[in-house]
């Protein structure tokens, strides 16, 4: 079934947002609660199953469709720092849910932190709003301070680079929806996309974005198909084809790009459809790492899953050599992915009952890093690992 789609193209300036230090509790009846934890430009979520890897990353994914949507929708308590273009920032929301089911803003307090105090900028509870020590008429308690806020100098930065979370989990339902067939509107005919992060906003595909990549910025899109051809040797040629070359039988108005491989010894072009899960998700991955601004946030939740080896070692390699400032938040159960993470780059998690500790930093450079034996050995003797739900 081929699935066509609009597409639309949003502009903006590129802004940098990095999460400094990270808390959740969640405020219903399973009230997961995870410890504060420090996070650097690369993370690693290790733990056994079970232990809150994938709720954690969740938890952050809702954050920052809250803070940039009209409504909020999960319930909790967030308490996280944030660098913004060098400033750093903290921001603290709750989230409660009303007996009439509704979920709505209780508190919220956004501040800037300088060498020596914290200049408020938000101030909110149930009955008062406060903006830079002013009140403000009653706001809606169904959105965030920076979703309404968001056009006032000191909250756009932190409105736009909460739109650069970014959540991958490889599901065949994602999958097949990024690997869709987008028809090219035809006002956008000619279009001119100057740069990645108008390129990243655009409602697309994996096709689409490559096509765009190819007529504006050739040199990003060559970049990506040299990456790819070295993970999947057997590639010889890539082209952006128009869906007629593709499907003759098939007719649309309009452009509708298809990213294709030809493999040795193969005659026929093989669609981006008719590729295995593993060469979608890492033509997925390199897709939106190069189209990610500077500054985005990253996260990939057990990557792993269903892969031939060589698409699994293509990560932690791309990961360590990819010069960008997009922070990654990745889930792993994989020895080779594990080992080849620094252990200064994990966070092990550790649960007791709704409880989660994660231990990470300093503590796992001194547990891990002297032995001579391979890391993820080491992990798996690890009391803190191996006991990992209580």
């Amino acid at each position: 079934m081929i699935e066509l789609t609009g597409s639309r193209i949003v502009t903006r300036e590129e802004i940098i947002v990095r999460i400094i230090s990270y808390q959740f509790e969640d405020l219903a009846k399973s009230n997961w609660i995870f410890s504060k934890v420090e996070l650097g430009k690369l993370n690693l979520l290790v733990g056994d199953s079970g232990t809150g890897k994938t709720r954690f990353l969740n938890t952050i994914f809702n954050l920052g469709r809250m803070a940039v949507s009209s409504k909020v929708q999960k319930n909790g308590f967030w308490k996280l720092e944030l660098e913004q273009d060098g400033f750093i920032y903290g921001w603290e929301l709750e989230v409660e849910q009303t007996s009439s089911k509704e979920s709505l803003v209780k508190q919220e307090h956004l501040w800037q932190k300088s060498e020596h105090r914290k200049s408020p900028i938000v101030e909110r509870t149930e009955s008062v709003f406060k903006f830079s020590g002013k009140a403000l008429p009653k706001l809606p308690r169904e959105s965030t301070s920076l979703s309404l806020l968001k056009e006032e100098e000191n909250i756009k930065p932190l409105y736009e680079g909460f739109k650069t979370i970014l959540k991958r989990d490889f599901s065949a339902d994602e999958l097949r929806e990024n690997t869709k067939y987008d028809i090219i509107a035809p006002e956008l005919l000619g279009e001119e996309i100057k740069d990645l992060p108008q390129l990243f906003l655009t409602d697309s595909g994996v096709n689409l974005k490559l096509y765009w990549l190819s007529e504006n910025l050739p040199g990003v899109f060559q970049k990506i198909c040299d990456q790819y051809m070295e993970v999947f040797p057997f590639i010889r040629q890539i082209k952006i084809r128009e869906l007629k070359s593709v499907q003759s039988s098939i007719r649309f108005p309009g452009i509708v790009p298809v990213f294709s491989i030809k493999e040795r010894y193969v005659d026929d072009w093989i669609p981006v459809d008719g590729l295995s899960s593993g060469m979608q998700k890492v033509l997925l991955i390199l897709t939106d790492v190069y189209t990610l601004p500077d500054g985005g946030i990253y996260l990939i939740d057990e990557y792993e899953n269903s892969l031939g080896i060589n698409a699994i070692n293509f990560l932690p390699t791309f990961l360590n050599q990819i010069e960008t400032e997009i922070q990654f938040i990745i889930t792993s159960h994989h020895p080779y992915i594990i080992n080849k993470i620094p252990p200064e780059n994990w966070l092990i998690f550790h649960r007791k009952g709704s409880e989660v500790k994660i231990r990470y930093g300093e503590k796992n450079v001194e547990r891990f890093s002297r032995s001579k034996q391979q890391r993820f050995i080491q992990l798996l003797n690890d009391p803190f690992y191996n006991e990992g739900i209580e």
